[in-house]
């Protein structure tokens, strides 16, 4: 059985799409990065602090202060490309058809195809639902591109597709 529909996303069906993004892990990984990255550099400064080891401190200020750099410039230059996607990126119509051979979401200009089996995980929420590839790829599904009785239906496809 093939459930097809269409939809235009809104503005908060893209955030929801970006947050599933790579930009999740970099914002993890900054801000337990960062403070790590500080903290031993400082403890590593206060071991060596005596007066003959000066290069050594000088060292592990300026490696503290390289350490945060890196962490911070990517997190910044993703930050800015996803606040470009959302408000320069035209929002193209999406054809969804979810059949038993899997998930096919079709864009101008792109289509893709996902057997279930690349499913991990399915759930439903009161405005959509999210279908989870993986740790970066993360579709949302809005219930307000289907009826009623379509909704029961996606519901019901999703809930055997990810038993399987």
């Amino acid at each position: 059985m093939d459930i097809t529909f269409s939809y235009t996303p809104t503005a908060e069906d893209r955030r929801l799409e970006l947050k599933s993004t790579p930009i999740t892990k970099l914002r993890f990984w900054w801000l337990v990065g960062a403070p790590l990255t500080l903290l031993g550099i400082g403890v590593l400064a206060k071991l060596a602090a005596s007066p003959s080891t000066g290069l050594i401190t000088g060292c592990s200020a300026l490696a503290g202060a390289v350490g945060v750099w890196i962490m911070v410039m990517p997190y910044r230059s993703v930050e800015e490309g996803v606040r470009d996607e959302l408000q320069n990126r035209p929002m193209d119509e999406r054809e969804i058809t979810l059949s038993d051979a899997g998930i096919r979401v079709a864009m101008p200009g792109m289509s893709s195809q996902v057997a279930w089996s690349k499913v991990c995980s399915a759930t439903e929420a009161p405005m959509h639902w999210c279908i989870a590839f993986d740790a970066y790829r993360t579709i949302y599904l809005p219930k307000r591109s289907v009826t009623e009785d379509e909704a029961a239906q996606v519901s019901r496809l999703l809930k055997e597709a990810v038993r399987r």
